[in-house]
């Protein structure tokens, strides 16, 4: 298999250290490189806003979510119960 990571690091970002990628369940790609391993940890940033984001709009879509104005605790409404004087936290 083609190098992914080095070809796109190299012109994107050399912070890059893993790439690994599924399809249909099937792991696709997977590499590592200067000293990285499976197990190591790595800090993400934006990449958890950006699923979350994408995530979000999938269930809007689908119906699951209205909007993003909706509170997020109005869908644990059976399991939630507010403490006083608690603010609701929007999507």
């Amino acid at each position: 298999m083609k190098k992914v990571l080095d070809t796109y690091s190299s012109k994107n970002d050399i912070n890059i250290k893993q790439i690994v990628a599924y399809k249909d369940n099937i792991l696709e790609i997977e590499e590592y490189k200067d000293g990285f391993k499976k197990a190591d940890t790595m800090n993400v940033m934006s990449v958890t806003k950006s699923v979350t984001s994408l995530l979000i709009g999938i269930a809007i879509d689908q119906g699951l979510i209205k909007s993003v104005d909706d509170y997020v605790m109005d869908y644990y409404k059976e399991t939630y119960t507010p403490k006083r004087g608690v603010g609701k936290t929007v999507i």
